[in-house]
């Protein structure tokens, strides 16, 4: 009789590939995020240094507070 083909070989080989083109495939992606966020990084950096900000918050109200007391001042 004449042997069949060696089945484990096969699907060895076929389960090794998908997995090798699936790990390729994440790392071709997390190259293209990577990149994407480094040119947007730079450009955020640089509308950073290009802006012209007010130091005073309209909003903000100082904590401190000034309270007379009238008893302690007749002493």
């Amino acid at each position: 009789c004449v042997a069949g083909p060696n089945i484990a070989a096969i699907v060895g080989g076929t389960v090794a590939g998908i997995v090798l083109i699936g790990i390729l495939l994440l790392v071709i992606w997390k190259a293209l995020i990577h990149l994407s966020d480094l040119r947007e990084y730079r450009r955020f950096e640089k509308e950073k240094l290009k802006s012209q900000w007010n130091n005073d918050n309209p909003l903000f109200k100082s904590a401190t507070t000034t309270v007379m007391n009238p008893k302690f001042a007749e002493s």
